[in-house]
């Protein structure tokens, strides 16, 4: 089953509470930049669990996406980047499954899969900060 947690559509400079990152300031380069407004979804907090054991840091899976290691943060900490032969059985991780740039726009996709957790995020860029304009969510029960 499949049931949708979150869908929002926000203008640019709406001010509704969406972070925004400029590159450099929270990870190098605009790739970082946008992992790092996905990786800090409000709706997304929920389900990291960082209280419980194995789950800090968070775990993102190396892949052709992530092959340039941005430096990322959570919980205060350095985001581990790790293959996936390096990854044990019950490893909870992030993976981002996709990544489209055109011009001053992007989409991204990823899984979390140990909570069952799918998103797309659209986002802008306005110069050199990039918004997260569109989110959503999707929770297989």
């Amino acid at each position: 089953m499949l049931l949708v947690v979150a869908a929002a559509g926000m203008a640019c400079g709406s001010g509704q509470g969406e972070k925004r990152v400029r590159p450099g300031q929270a990870a190098a380069g605009d790739t970082g930049a946008i992992y790092q407004l996905v990786i800090d979804l409000p709706e997304l907090g929920q389900y990291y669990h960082a209280d419980m054991p194995g789950r800090k840091p968070l775990v993102v899976l190396r892949n052709s996406l992530t092959e340039s290691q941005p430096l990322l943060r959570k919980f205060g900490e350095p985001v581990k980047i790790t293959s996936a032969s390096a990854l044990g059985p019950e490893t909870p991780f992030l993976e981002f499954t996709r990544l489209e740039m055109v011009g001053d726009s992007a989409h991204v996709e990823f899984e979390y899969r140990i909570e069952g957790v799918r998103g797309r995020v659209a986002l802008v860029r306005e110069g050199v900060v990039w918004e997260v304009v569109a989110k959503e969510l999707a929770e297989r029960r």
